[in-house]
């Protein structure tokens, strides 16, 4: 089998109940094995690293990956046998595709394209037609042809799985460079890479990228990456999320200058479960949403949130269009307006109900937020703290589940792969990508909002388009099933050389493509 390396030291022998028997490549979310199954089968087995699996970002793309392979049609990717968790770290298992296939990768066009029926991938049917999907009509041009009309799909194309490869040339084990850079050495122990500039690229051919470094070097798994960036040894790190290490940057004016505290398009949300009476009825689900002290949430959530905006809709304003602002969204909550809305809903007194939420310590913080404001108004909340792989095995995207439990509230997060409103909202209100597997939607299930939202994807009149997503997110806010409780906004410290500094609203940190040093 082509590809195929021995185990390297430190390597897993087992995940699950798959025996690991060699390993097949690494990217930046995690490291793909080849494995065997109980029964025998061959089997690609995808770990999240160990360093996401508290990220809840990468968590979530992980496992938003797994579950858009689970919707396409078998013969398109490798078929998704089993998404599970070990020691809390998230693992995908699916068939394996001997040779240069996608085995557990991204799968946007083969949910989207129009591929012909038995298309198995270039791997596996090297000589189909697949004109259906796919033309070139000259050297400059490619036509993509989709099942349904898709407005923005030139977000789409924007992905990383667009990137041209030579068609005689595989990526399994030779990386190929189209840009501006390339990587010049990765240190034996994967902790290290060092990118210099491309010779084989040409500023003529791509007007899209202006490379202003010479050169990257890029650490991975450093303990010490915020005392680099104070002492200004470094331009780029990851967020800073320890309230006394925050509150140390904000105390001193020359690292408060250096400091950025960016909306981005992260939001966490509380999902309220309609199939949970008295959630069945809408002002008991408005109660809550108007007994919510955002402000104290905010701080619950950490130094960057409690710096920044307060939520005033559930799509944050980094994303694409216009904005419909709830209402019922309030800076300390509105305990009088909570208390009528209970009346309303044939509950003065107030009810109980019950919150699961990850044993991660923001979440936990947030949770005894939400059930002291709702105590304030009558509701009482049980808490149910479980691990992170037991929450997106049994709760966070098991409608049936939770049903079954009687857990009313559930604590969500999203990020849309591209900052737009269908990439943002689809995955977590469209009733029809609630599966008996894993959803993400666990809360909405209106079919005016599925139709609206055909209706936005369709539409190539962009403020048109924008006018409809709004009247989406207005319907939500008057369902009241997805309640914002704060936009994710990183505490940032950029380098003391870096210029031309640029935030990347879905990646939540600086963009190194824009970054620049003095």
């Amino acid at each position: 089998m082509r590809g195929v390396r021995p185990l390297r030291p430190g390597d897993p022998t087992s995940v699950g109940s798959y025996k690991v028997t060699g390993f097949l490549g690494e990217g930046g979310q995690g490291s793909v094995y080849l494995g065997v199954s109980p029964s025998g089968e061959q089997v690609a087995i995808k770990l999240l690293h160990a360093r996401f699996a508290d990220d809840e970002q990468a968590v979530r793309r992980f496992r938003r990956e797994a579950e858009a392979a689970r919707r396409v049609a078998e013969f398109c990717t490798a078929r998704v046998l089993e998404v599970g968790a070990v020691n809390d770290q998230p693992f995908i298992v699916g068939e394996y595709v001997d040779g240069p296939s996608r085995n557990l990768g991204s799968s946007h066009f083969d949910l989207m394209l129009d591929l012909p029926s038995g298309y198995q991938g270039p791997a596996r049917s090297p000589g189909a037609n697949t004109d259906s999907a796919i033309q070139t009509p000259d050297d400059r041009t490619i036509v993509f042809r989709l099942k349904r009309p898709y407005a923005t799909f030139d977000d789409v194309v924007q992905l990383p799985e667009t990137v041209p490869v030579p068609k005689a040339k595989g990526t399994r084990d030779t990386v190929l460079a189209s840009g501006p850079y390339k990587i010049e050495s990765v240190s034996t122990d994967k902790k290290k890479v060092v990118l210099t500039r491309n010779d084989q690229w040409a500023a003529a051919t791509d007007p899209n990228r202006d490379p202003l470094p010479d050169r990257y070097e890029i650490d991975y798994q450093v303990t010490d990456a915020e005392q680099r960036l104070r002492a200004g040894t470094a331009e780029f790190g990851p967020s800073i999320t320890s309230p006394g290490d925050a509150a140390a940057v904000l105390a001193d004016s020359a690292l408060k200058k250096r400091a950025d505290v960016p909306v981005t398009a992260s939001v966490r949300m509380l999902a309220i479960n309609p199939q949970v009476p008295p959630f069945d009825k809408a002002d008991c689900r408005k109660a809550v949403v108007r007994a919510l002290n955002l402000k104290q949430l905010g701080l619950a959530y950490g130094p960057g949130a409690a710096q920044s905006r307060l939520p005033t809709s559930l799509v944050p304003p980094t994303v694409a269009g216009g904005r419909w602002r709830d209402p019922n969204l309030k800076a300390e909550g509105d305990p009088q307006a909570a208390k009528q809305s209970l009346a309303a809903c044939g509950k003065p007194a107030g009810f109980a109900t019950s919150y699961v939420y990850r044993n991660l310590p923001s979440e936990q913080q947030i949770a005894q937020v939400v059930q002291r404001d709702l105590a304030a108004i009558g509701i009482e909340v049980k808490l149910r703290q479980v691990s992170t792989a037991e929450f997106h095995k049994s709760y966070g995207g098991n409608p049936g589940r939770l049903k079954q439990q009687g857990i009313g509230l559930i604590p969500k997060s999203w990020a849309p792969d591209w900052p737009d409103p269908d990439a943002f909202l689809s995955s977590i209100a469209d009733s029809r990508q609630i599966t008996d597997t894993y959803s993400f939607n666990v809360s909405v299930r209106v079919k005016a909002i599925d139709d609206l939202m055909d209706r936005a994807r369709a539409e190539l009149d962009a403020g048109k388009r924008a006018d409809l997503w709004t009247e989406v997110e207005q319907k939500l806010a008057d369902e009241a099933v997805l309640v914002p409780l704060v936009w994710i906004s990183p505490l940032l410290l950029r380098g003391q050389n870096a210029v031309n500094v640029h935030v990347s609203p879905v990646y939540d940190n600086y963009d190194l493509l824009t970054m620049g040093v003095r």
